[in-house]
């Protein structure tokens, strides 16, 4: 699994999720954040933000879930890793 953090739809770092514990910080015109890869799982631990939300969102591990900072144009999504080729069937 992997951890995508995105700007403004722009993919700013992209990292796998189980290998690695780490603190990562995003700071661009909008503002300031920390995440954490630890144990599995991503969280912002520190925003600079009003709202907050993206702090009290709290940890995410799997596929399809994110954590989203609005004020800061920020996006962090936990991603499966395949490729769209890797997939199988699709159904509708």
């Amino acid at each position: 699994m992997r951890v995508s953090i995105s700007i403004d739809g722009e993919t700013v770092r992209s990292d796998r999720i189980t290998d690695i514990e780490s603190q990562i910080v995003i700071e661009n015109s909008y503002g300031r954040n920390i995440i954490e890869i630890k144990d599995g799982a991503v969280e912002v631990i520190w925003s600079n933000c009003v709202s907050q939300v993206c702090v009290r969102t709290g940890k995410i591990s799997r596929p399809g879930e994110v954590i989203v900072c609005l004020p800061h144009h920020l996006l962090i999504a936990v991603e499966d890793g395949r490729q769209p080729e890797d997939i199988d069937a699709v159904a509708w």
